[in-house]
């Protein structure tokens, strides 16, 4: 566990796999999740939180850590002037400063894929 400016993680969060970030941190994979509550409340609705995580490399003592987190609702409306939920984007929050970063194990499996097309006889 250690502590990374935000900055640097919002530049990792906007990385593309494989990018380096200050010469430093190689952005590995990410993507969004988000709890697996099923349950809906009184009125029949699903209560969920997206989370952003991801993982990365730390060139300066080769380790591997893994961030997160959760994104903001916000209500507001559309074009047509309906009420929408949107997100404010991970790790922009300049309250969460600096972050937490977590150790963490990473391996990558290279797969092949065949593509093939099978002849149905009538």
């Amino acid at each position: 566990m250690k502590k990374l400016p935000l900055n640097v993680l919002y530049r990792l969060y906007k990385a593309e796999v494989g990018d380096t970030i200050d010469n430093t941190y190689v952005r590995l994979t990410g993507g969004w999740m988000t709890n697996d509550r099923r349950s809906v409340d009184n009125n029949g609705l699903l209560q969920i939180g997206p989370i952003y995580q991801f993982a990365f490399k730390d060139l300066s003592d080769g380790q591997y850590y893994q961030a997160s987190q959760g994104a903001t609702e916000v209500i507001v409306p559309d074009s047509n002037g309906y009420s929408v939920v949107r997100y404010k984007e991970p790790f922009s929050d300049p309250s969460n400063q600096p972050h937490t970063v977590y150790t963490c194990q990473y391996s990558a499996i290279r797969v092949s894929v065949a593509e093939y097309t099978e002849a149905l006889q009538p």
